[in-house]
């Protein structure tokens, strides 16, 4: 548990890495080989944006009858690499996680 507000995700590829900072706005990459990280943007957000799209989002579902873009299966799968990975901190041990399918998967 955290003291600090933090709401950040960093991805890392192949031609290297992005950083968000949902506190600040700010988009940043980290160029394969570079030293120094560069601003591809910034936008001061608004303390309640995400919830708000979020829960704009699920009305849009309901009303329109459209599946969620994160779906309840999405949610369970989280919680099962999650389960996962608490089991296996004790010992190191690997833990197999079964494949779930998202809801538009088995609807095609």
């Amino acid at each position: 548990i955290r003291h600090d507000q933090t709401r950040v995700c960093t991805v890392i590829g192949e031609k290297g890495s992005m950083h968000w900072n949902g506190l600040t706005g700010e988009v940043k990459l980290l160029e394969k080989n570079a030293t120094d990280w560069k601003i591809l943007f910034v936008q001061q957000p608004q303390k309640d944006d995400t919830y708000l799209a979020e829960w704009q989002h699920f009305i849009k579902c309901v009303k329109e009858n459209i599946i969620p873009i994160v779906t309840g299966l999405d949610g369970l799968r989280v919680i099962e690499i999650i389960e996962a990975a608490h089991l296996s901190a004790p010992s190191g041990s690997q833990v197999e996680v079964m494949r779930t399918h998202r809801v538009n998967e088995l609807n095609s």
